[in-house]
């Protein structure tokens, strides 16, 4: 039966994966109707074509030139080239986990459940390698042909995230401000990937949401304003979450500020108040300067506005 569908940009065809027919089939969309209309099916072992034993998920990359396959049996990422006219797949490469053996991402596809396309890279959830495996493209030639074609360059594991990424299964994208949502075993995990090291922005727990339990699909509902989930473990119940659109940071501290992280939309801004104890006799000025550092230097358009110094002028007071 089928367990993956997947709608052309242009609206114009659906790709329909089966898991266990180890296959993907391909059907015209009817403008007029949206009737659909059998037009291609790829089987593995059928033509060359490789890498679709229980099949766990499919998706675009590269503009949706590329139809990306990811199946647990084979323990692989495949490469179908797309011609969107026509909706036609050519098989062009595939990566199995010994493929990935001694490198940056080992592991990386050892239990393959996801996939989903982050900027430039392309992001791989591995459930028994308990960590996402990053791949970005780049051009191989294969038999005299230029393909485009996915290398490892890495994991996000709880080595890099500093705390658990347990069993990771179904994964979200928000590429407006680099928001990953990763299902877990025990948690939701939201990631900030706005930088060279992914951040945990925030993490909820199955244990105080039920709804949590064993999801099965995690999708952006329209405008990115909402994460709705279906879980299967304790409840079949479809989860709809808001999403935050503010900026974020620590609600409150001592001490010294030091290295926070924070986070601030487009035309946001952060104020911090600051309590503490100065001398009656103090004379001058008190001076507190806050900076902040982007962590993509590429984004950054205006640094002249990464500094503001908070001056009050201090007069003394009789005893």
């Amino acid at each position: 039966g089928v367990n993956r569908l997947l709608v052309s940009p242009d609206g114009n065809w659906l790709y329909a994966a089966g898991a266990e027919d180890n296959a993907i089939a391909v059907f015209g969309i009817s403008g007029v109707d949206g009737a659909l209309s059998p037009a291609a099916v790829f089987a593995q072992g059928v033509d060359g074509v490789d890498g679709l034993n229980g099949i766990t998920d499919i998706g675009f990359a590269e503009d949706a030139s590329l139809l990306m396959v990811t199946a647990d049996a084979n323990q692989s990422l495949t490469t179908f080239e797309r011609n969107a006219a026509t909706g036609a797949l050519t098989f062009t490469g595939i990566l199995f986990n010994d493929d990935l053996l001694g490198g940056p991402a080992e592991d990386g596809l050892l239990g393959a459940t996801d996939l989903v396309e982050a900027d430039d890279e392309l992001l791989v959830a591995s459930m028994s390698g308990n960590r996402i495996t990053r791949f970005e493209f780049g051009d191989v030639t294969v038999d005299d042909v230029d393909r485009r074609l996915p290398g490892a360059i890495g994991t996000i594991d709880a080595t890099v995230l500093g705390q658990p990424l347990d069993a990771p299964g179904r994964m979200a994208f928000d590429p407006d401000r680099a928001r990953l949502y990763v299902t877990g075993i025990d948690a939701l995990l939201l990631l900030n990937l706005f930088g060279e090291t992914p951040v945990v922005v925030e993490r909820y727990l199955v244990a105080d949401h039920a709804v949590l339990g064993g999801v099965s699909a995690l999708t952006l509902g329209p405008a990115l304003r909402h994460l709705h989930t279906f879980g299967t473990e304790t409840t079949a119940e479809i989860g709809s979450w808001a999403r935050e659109r503010g900026s974020r940071c620590p609600l409150a501290g001592t001490g010294d500020i030091g290295r926070q992280q924070v986070d601030i939309v487009a035309g946001g801004q952060l104020a911090y108040r600051v309590d503490g104890q100065v001398q009656p006799n103090a004379t001058g000025t008190l001076d507190y300067t806050v900076t902040v550092e982007n962590p993509s230097a590429s984004q950054e358009l205006d640094p002249s506005d990464n500094s503001a110094t908070d001056s009050d002028p201090l007069t003394p007071a009789p005893d």
